[in-house]
C-alpha cells in the first residue's frame, strides 16, 4: 500500500530494501541521512497529503523541476556546518503509479557539451544562492555558491532551476541552462516497474518530474529512496555512534 503521510512501512518490501542495500555494497558506497531531512534512512517518495504547497517529491501537486539533490550542501567538503552532496540517489519502485510517470534525466556532459568555456567559469562563479526542498522543517538557503564545481576529471554539478542569480551574468548562465535542458533530445527516460531499482549518480546527471493526480486509493506512485556516499568520512555526524546520520 502507498502511505499518504511520508512513512515507509518496511513490512511487504523487505526483499526489495535488501536488493537495494545490495547495490549500495557493490558500487563500493555507504548509505547516509540528513539529520534534518529525514527520520529514517528509507525515505518514501509517495503523494502526502496536505502537500499542496510543497516542491518536494512528496507533493505530486506541483513539477519538480530540473535539480541536484541536497544541492545546498557544500560539494566534496564538509563546512562548518554542512555535510557534503550525496554521491547517490537510489530509488526502488514499490508502485509504478497509474500514470507511469518515468524517471526523467540529463547527463550532466551532455550539458557540458553545449556550453563555452566562458559559460562554464560563470556557472564555477559563486554568484548563487540555492535553497534546500520545501518538505525541509526548516529551509536552508545557502548564499554565495556555484553551480559548478571542478575536480580532477571534469566538473560536479548543482544545477537546481530554481537557483538564485546573484548577478547578471549568472542569471544568464540559468537562461542558457534552461535552454540546454528543455531540449527532448538530451532527455532520458526510465520506466520503471515494481521491483526495479534505479541508480542515479547525484553530481552527474539532473533529474525532475512532473505533477500528477494520485487517486488516493493505495496504489498511486511509491519509491523508496536511499541515499549513499563514497566516503563515509566525508560527513559531520550528529551523533559519533552513527555515522550514517550526517549534519
Amino acid at each position: 500500500m502507498t502511505p499518504y503521510d511520508g512513512e515507509v512501512r518496511v513490512s511487504g518490501i523487505e526483499e526489495l530494501i535488501y536488493h537495494i542495500y545490495g547495490v549500495i555494497g557493490i558500487i563500493d558506497s555507504f548509505p547516509v541521512l540528513y539529520k534534518d531531512e529525514d527520520k529514517n534512512i528509507i525515505r518514501a517518495v509517495a503523494p502526502k497529503y496536505n502537500s499542496h504547497n510543497e516542491r518536494s517529491s512528496q507533493s505530486p501537486y506541483n513539477d519538480l523541476d530540473w535539480h541536484v539533490d541536497a544541492a545546498y550542501r557544500p560539494m566534496t567538503e564538509k563546512s562548518d556546518n554542512l555535510s557534503p552532496i550525496v554521491d547517490y540517489s537510489i530509488f526502488g519502485i514499490v508502485h509504478k503509479g497509474h500514470e507511469n510517470l518515468p524517471i526523467v534525466y540529463i547527463s550532466l556532459k551532455d550539458i557540458l557539451n553545449q556550453l563555452s568555456y566562458q559559460d562554464i567559469l560563470i556557472g564555477c562563479s559563486n554568484e548563487f544562492i540555492v535553497t534546500s526542498a520545501d518538505s525541509f522543517s526548516c529551509k536552508i538557503v545557502s548564499n554565495n555558491l556555484p553551480l559548478l564545481v571542478e575536480h580532477a576529471t571534469g566538473y560536479y554539478s548543482r544545477i537546481k532551476m530554481d537557483a538564485i542569480p546573484e548577478t547578471q551574468r549568472a542569471a544568464g548562465f540559468l537562461n542558457k541552462i534552461r535552454e540546454i535542458v528543455d531540449q527532448e533530445s538530451i532527455q532520458n527516460y526510465i520506466y520503471v516497474t515494481s521491483g526495479d531499482i534505479v541508480v542515479l549518480s547525484n553530481k552527474m546527471v539532473l533529474h525532475k518530474r512532473d505533477s500528477y493526480s494520485p487517486k488516493w486509493d493505495g496504489e498511486d506512485r511509491y519509491f523508496i529512496r536511499i541515499y549513499s556516499v563514497k566516503d563515509i568520512n566525508q560527513g559531520i555526524l550528529a551523533n559519533s555512534a552513527q555515522p550514517w546520520i550526517w549534519v
